[in-house]
């Protein structure tokens, strides 16, 4: 019997240890979790009050852009599992600015830029300087060739503008637009637009052209005539300022597409390069 007991409390101070280094253990990941969790709390607060400095400093486009950050930053401090789901949407992350110069003040071809760096960099921060430049082609390209040229030109013409205004306040691209007609091969007039987005670090340009449509024939007629699409279009269709609304293709989808969506497509094509880098940018060992 006195074996007996002996061993009965050797097993049960086994037991008691056992328990005693699981809760000690339980209790040490517990401290680490809340350590962690406060840890990301601290983290997502910085960020959300990093993101309202930052946005008071601007207004329009980019206020509204740093609003949004700012309230998926609220977001995850309400409920911080919602972490994952938006990680994997990529929407809380700020890579910083991404500052792009554009070789038009037109406002239909601005929103159109910002639409397109914001849909092929959403985790960058889009700030747009747009600049009044020619395009060093006619004031209405009769050929394909003449608005890529065009296009080319309102791009370097934008950045050397930039580099004189504001020589120390860096930009990673320049953009052109350029809009134009052809004639097609069944002798109708075509319009299209050509789009240049030139990579200022690698010196890189990405080209990309806009769909087609045929133009109608009094249109046609005028354009021939030496008349500009915009002025024709305003003529036959008695507006104002086509060129810097719904334009052209707005008008004749009857606005299923706009001017402003119908380039935007064409400029997230010609960034194709700059978010495939490794597909399509040599690097210094090569």
């Amino acid at each position: 019997s006195r074996h007996g007991l002996k061993s009965f409390f050797q097993n049960n101070l086994v037991q008691i240890a056992g328990t005693f280094a699981a809760g000690a253990l339980f209790g040490s990941l517990v401290e680490r979790w809340i350590s962690r969790k406060k840890d990301q709390l601290i983290h997502l607060l910085q960020q959300q009050l990093y993101l309202r400095d930052r946005r008071q400093q601007y207004t329009g486009e980019v206020a509204d852009d740093l609003n949004k950050r700012c309230q998926v930053y609220e977001t995850l401090l309400m409920d911080p599992s919602k972490e994952a789901e938006l990680e994997e949407k990529k929407q809380h992350r700020d890579g910083g600015e991404l500052r792009v110069v554009v070789g038009s003040a037109n406002p239909c071809k601005v929103d159109a830029c910002r639409k397109a760096f914001h849909l092929a960099f959403p985790t960058r921060v889009i700030v747009l300087l747009p600049y009044h430049v020619g395009s060093g082609v006619s004031d209405q390209p009769m050929t394909d060739a003449e608005s890529r040229k065009g296009a080319k030109n309102r791009a370097s013409k934008a950045l050397e503008a930039h580099l004189k205004q504001q020589p120390n306040r860096a930009v990673e691209f320049a953009v052109g637009l350029e809009g134009g007609v052809n004639e097609s091969d069944d002798g109708k007039l075509e319009c299209h637009a050509w789009m240049c987005v030139h990579h200022v670090n690698s010196n890189t340009d990405g080209f990309a052209r806009s769909g087609s449509f045929a133009l109608p024939l009094e249109v046609t007629k005028l354009v021939r005539g030496g008349m500009e699409l915009g002025a024709a279009d305003d003529k036959v269709f008695q507006r104002t300022k086509s060129g810097q609304g719904s334009g052209t293709v707005g008008l004749l989808t009857h606005n299923v597409i706009d001017r402003c969506e119908y380039y935007k497509h064409a400029l997230v094509l010609a960034l194709v390069p700059f978010v495939n880098p490794k597909l399509y940018l040599k690097t210094t060992e090569e």
